[in-house]
């Protein structure tokens, strides 16, 4: 699934479209942190990740939701993750 995709989507939209997915029913959480917080939905995703306990199955091996991997390191959204989990 490209979450791209449900950016920008209402709560109920985003939770039709992740139906089915790791990623069920955290369609709520992913739409107050993208327009309340106006956090990257990059970030969004990755905290819906962490949050269902299932961040390794958004990115390779050793990689929990390209916060860990040193190759793909951004330190931007990978600060947003860890600020904005401390708040929920």
């Amino acid at each position: 699934m490209n979450v791209y995709k449900i950016s920008g989507l209402n709560a109920r939209e985003i939770n039709k479209r992740l139906q089915g997915t790791f990623l069920e029913d955290t369609g709520d959480m992913m739409y107050y942190i993208e327009q309340e917080k106006g956090i990257n939905f990059r970030v969004i995703y990755a905290i819906a990740g962490l949050e269902i306990g299932k961040g390794k199955k958004l990115s390779g091996k050793n990689n929990y939701c390209g916060i860990k991997d040193t190759k793909t390191f951004d330190l931007t959204w990978s600060r947003q993750v860890r600020e904005i989990m401390e708040e929920i």
